[in-house]
């Protein structure tokens, strides 16, 4: 839980708007599933890399394109995916996303992370 919870933060704040930006973090647990949102406001080109990662997240599959990533990625790549990429292929856990525009250049991304915590 530590990982994917750390993995989470790491990226809220990475790819955050403002250095002082605000994270909100809601953890809701029913009976053997966790859920943890994860909140940050970011730019429009933060929002739209992300949004397409997203989508190569749901279309492609994640083994190959975790190895490709990984044979690819440079040196000092702090966006990468990487770290979403080996929560989705080492741990029992199901993600969805949601984006939503403030105004042109402020941009709400939801991260939420579904966790069986008995396959844990």
């Amino acid at each position: 839980l530590s990982t994917i919870i750390n993995e989470l933060l790491e990226n809220a704040s990475k790819f955050s708007k403002a250095r002082e930006g605000r994270i909100n973090v809601e953890l809701k647990h029913y009976g053997n599933l966790l859920k943890i949102d994860v909140l940050n406001i970011a730019s429009k080109n933060l929002r739209e890399g992300f949004e397409s990662f997203v989508n190569k997240l749901i279309s492609e599959n994640i083994e190959e394109l975790y190895f490709n990533t990984l044979e690819t990625k440079e040196d000092g790549d702090t966006k990468s995916g990487l770290g979403l990429l080996m929560m989705l292929k080492d741990y029992p856990v199901r993600f969805g996303y949601s984006f939503k525009e403030i105004d042109a250049d402020t941009h709400e991304i939801t991260v939420r992370a579904v966790i069986n915590v008995e396959e844990i």
